[in-house]
């Protein structure tokens, strides 16, 4: 019985040995990050980094931008109202964390400290992924890193041999009217030019929470936005790459003010932000800049707010606008194997308008205030 019980036993393990020899493997393809201004493999980065998977945006569908990041690892999203969203990274969030798209600032002078709304002013429709460094990215990209980087990525445009046109349309229904959305998009590529374009239109309802929670009325808020980017080939060593893009927000109610703050009216009427850049990305043969990204950025953010409190006869509407014009300049360089540098220069520059109006209802009268903001204020 011993004897037949080992005889079991060996050819069981040659089984599996046979089928650990069968095993195909398969090398993983390298993760490329570019926190550090240049593509690196995530190895070789000394910091805590996370990305969005493959295809996350296409295969998830999130409703906004801020709900995207919602269950990466380090990262807390916080939402006192549907129509914002911000992440804390470290612990820090506002103007404590810093917000790029596709190398450009997002945060300027105005941004405060604690939670915004800027997050969802970046249509999800338009990005391709989305990484977050904790805990650094001053060094590479300036002041407001303290907490960490997000860095949004839209979606790239690429030459093909031959010309190609291609549409893509998407349709969106959420039960008990939450949301409404409908996108449409229109792709192009040659040898020498590639673009795509695309509006996205969006009708969100009030929110519907589960158990005790039941409708969030008001938390719904209409939303349009529109995007083109467009790449060409000017030499085999030289491309221009050109962007705009837009989203505008109307009637966004502050919910947790009504909620909890004594307010009969909170919200924004108007939130809206604009950016348009041009980047020329030169190659050369020089080892000591190997690479040079030139990049000329104008962005332009909107607010108009109304607030009046319960049993007030007052209601206060204000305005802000903020222009930021931005030159950016970026040599990489190549010494050897194992050594390369990235060096350069920035300049943003801020103008801010601001204004607010106080109308009494009793008197039928409107009083000009002073802003949020000193008017025509620079930075």
């Amino acid at each position: 019985m011993r004897f037949l019980f080992l005889i079991l036993l060996l050819s069981c393990c040659s089984l599996a040995h046979a089928q650990d020899d069968s095993v195909i493997t398969k090398q993983l393809q390298e993760v490329m990050l570019t926190t550090q201004r240049v593509p690196k493999n995530s190895i070789a980065i000394p910091y805590a980094i996370q990305k969005t998977a493959v295809n996350y945006f296409k295969d998830y569908q999130p409703r906004t931008t801020p709900e995207s990041l919602q269950g990466m690892s380090g990262v807390f999203v916080q939402k006192t109202n549907h129509g914002g969203g911000s992440a804390f990274i470290r612990g820090l969030t506002g103007n404590q964390t810093l917000l790029l798209i596709d190398g450009i600032r997002l945060n300027n002078a105005t941004y405060r400290y604690g939670p915004n709304q800027y997050l969802n002013t970046i249509d999800p429709f338009l990005i391709d992924n989305i990484e977050v460094a904790k805990g650094t990215g001053s060094v590479q990209y300036g002041t407001d890193a303290i907490g960490g980087v997000i860095h949004l990525f839209t979606k790239d445009v690429a030459f093909s041999d031959k010309k190609k046109i291609a549409g893509s349309g998407i349709v969106k229904y959420m039960s008990g009217d939450m949301e409404k959305t409908a996108r449409a998009a229109l792709n192009y590529s040659s040898s020498k030019i590639a673009f795509t374009t695309g509006v996205t239109i969006r009708k969100f309802g009030d929110l519907v929470g589960g158990d005790s929670t039941g409708k969030q009325s008001p938390s719904g808020y209409d939303e349009w936005s529109l995007n083109a980017k467009a790449k060409l080939l000017l030499s085999q060593k030289m491309t221009l790459t050109l962007s705009h893009q837009q989203l505008t927000q109307t009637d966004v109610p502050l919910y947790h003010r009504i909620r909890l703050e004594n307010f009969a009216v909170a919200q924004f009427d108007l939130q809206q932000n604009q950016l348009q850049y041009a980047r020329l990305f030169i190659r050369t043969s020089n080892p000591v800049f190997t690479e040079w990204i030139i990049t000329a950025s104008h962005q332009q953010s909107k607010e108009k707010r109304t607030n009046r409190r319960n049993n007030a006869v007052t209601q206060r509407k204000e305005f802000d606008q903020v222009n930021t014009a931005a030159f950016t300049l970026q040599a990489n360089s190549r010494f050897g194997k194992n050594w390369s540098a990235t060096s350069g220069m920035e300049l943003y520059r801020d103008k801010v308008s601001s204004d607010a109006t106080e109308n009494n209802s009793q008197q039928n009268a409107a009083v000009q205030k002073r802003g949020l903001y000193p008017d025509a204020a620079s930075y």
